[in-house]
């Protein structure tokens, strides 16, 4: 999308910008988030030694500990997300993205991969859904939207993540059909296990930041600094 925002052809290069722009938080915050996530899975599976010094495991953990904190901290991220890319264009931008996935569902419709059309058009439109809620609340300038961009982030991120699985499932599926010897099929075969494992082990986690989302900032406030000392 960089590319053609600043190559492509004249008249999408604005479209191609705001793709940028709707993604970059997205990225950052989501990719070290998960990166957090599975170095601290590896100090998991060695067990006591990943603790320790002698696999590295625990390296690569206090190595990427800064991933969430440099370039925005992964809170500033969201918060940007909320506050500054869903309104573009009155949340056009994020339903453009909606758009694509509809594509790519119909698609998945067509090459006979059902379920996996199913989980992604439940969380597209849970995040289509919530980003008007947020938008219509007025959330993006006020305590609420704030303490909603956390959950928000990790929503639109979870469910990108499933669209390009998915995108990469119907590639190969097409590749398998045509009998291309350019990739193994074993190797084609394991993008379609991929994304089906996203769809059916990971992408619903999304449904269950709605209420979180919604639940507001009341809470967050609800006790006194001083009392917490």
């Amino acid at each position: 999308a960089q590319d053609r925002a600043q190559r492509g052809p004249a008249g999408d290069r604005a479209a191609q910008q705001a793709r940028v722009d709707l993604m970059t938080p997205i990225v950052k915050g989501w990719s070290t988030e998960l990166a957090n996530e599975i170095c601290s899975l590896g100090i998991q599976v060695h067990g006591g030694m990943g603790f320790i010094e002698e696999t590295g495991a625990a390296q690569h953990y206090r190595d990427i500990r800064i991933g969430a904190i440099y370039e925005g901290t992964n809170g500033i991220q969201a918060m940007d997300l909320v506050g500054r890319k869903l309104p573009m264009r009155d949340g056009g931008v994020i339903e453009d993205l909606a758009g694509q996935m509809a594509e790519a569902i119909a698609g998945l419709r067509d090459a006979d991969m059902t379920e996996m059309a199913d989980r992604l058009e439940y969380a597209a439109s849970d995040m289509k859904s919530i980003s008007r809620w947020l938008l219509q609340k007025g959330a993006t300038s006020t305590d609420d939207g704030m303490a909603a961009a956390v959950p928000y982030l990790r929503l639109v991120a979870t469910t990108v993540g499933a669209w390009l699985l998915a995108k990469g499932a119907l590639a190969a599926h097409r590749l398998l059909a045509e009998g291309n010897s350019t990739y193994p099929a074993e190797y084609l075969e394991a993008k379609i296990v991929t994304a089906r494992f996203f769809a059916t082990q990971l992408l619903p986690s999304v449904h269950g930041y709605l209420p979180t989302i919604q639940a507001g900032a009341s809470d967050l406030y609800a006790i006194e600094p001083g009392f917490l000392r």
